[in-house]
């Protein structure tokens, strides 16, 4: 979506919203991943946990730099990738800590899928019925 003078401000404030957010996610995973990473340890992962490394800081970051184009399709993948590290961390250890952490880093695929959907709406002229 463009960010054209005749947008309304909500589709406008979504579609930057997701977009900081985003960036503010990839950022922390970035840093997070960086710090934690220790190379003698990468050696030693089972399947399952590269499996869990790919989702969130390869596929989240991933769904965001995707999103800036096609925000539907980043915006899923966001959510995919983060649902299924849940799902394999569940698998992994039997239980699941962070529910919030991992919760938070699914906001910027929500707005970029809400921002997708409002910028349609307007496209074809169904927007006004939100301001209603």
């Amino acid at each position: 979506m463009r960010v054209n003078k005749g947008n309304s401000a909500l589709a406008a404030i979504m579609h930057w919203a997701a977009r900081v957010c985003g960036i503010a996610v990839a950022g922390f995973v970035i840093v997070f991943f960086i710090g934690e990473g220790n190379i003698s340890q990468m050696m030693r992962v089972s399947a399952l946990e590269i499996a869990m490394l790919a989702c969130i800081p390869l596929l989240l970051v991933v769904g965001i730099i995707v999103a800036w184009k096609k925000e539907l399709i980043g915006g899923i993948i966001i959510m995919a990738s983060v649902l299924a590290f849940i799902v394999l961390q569940v698998i992994s250890s039997g239980y699941f800590s962070g529910l919030m952490i991992f919760a938070s880093m699914m906001i910027p695929g929500l707005l970029f899928i809400i921002s997708d959907y409002l910028s349609k709406m307007e496209q074809r002229g169904d927007y006004h019925a939100l301001s209603h």
